[in-house]
């Protein structure tokens, strides 16, 4: 069982993107606390509801970018990431699932 982060690229993601450059989108400044992220044991890239890649979670970090919560600002959060991993089945939603459970470019499910 797995504790998954879902991100959405769709902001710089572009189609032909190389692994190493969609690995560098993916891993930094998400708008999640680092306890979170620490609980994390996988990341996927989500692009237009698909899955374009999942590699495991070494580490996760704050960044220098923030994002403001209840008038507040927090750090973002950024994940140092292991090899690409299969995707798994259960790591897959409709477009529409996944738009619903996103929030601020994340979501995450624990033991799927």
């Amino acid at each position: 069982m797995s504790n998954v982060l879902f991100v959405s690229v769709a902001q710089s993601y572009q189609p032909g993107m190389s692994a190493d450059e969609l690995v560098r989108v993916a891993q930094r400044a998400w708008a999640i606390t680092e306890s979170r992220g620490h609980e994390m044991t996988h990341l996927v890239a989500v692009y237009e509801g698909q899955p374009l890649m999942a590699w495991t979670v070494v580490d996760a970090y704050k960044t220098d970018e923030t994002y403001k919560t209840s008038g507040s600002e927090r750090p973002r959060i950024g994940f140092s990431l292991g090899s690409p991993v299969p995707i798994e089945p259960a790591w897959h939603f409709t477009r529409e699932e996944f738009g619903k459970k996103l929030r601020r470019g994340v979501t995450f499910e624990y033991g799927i």
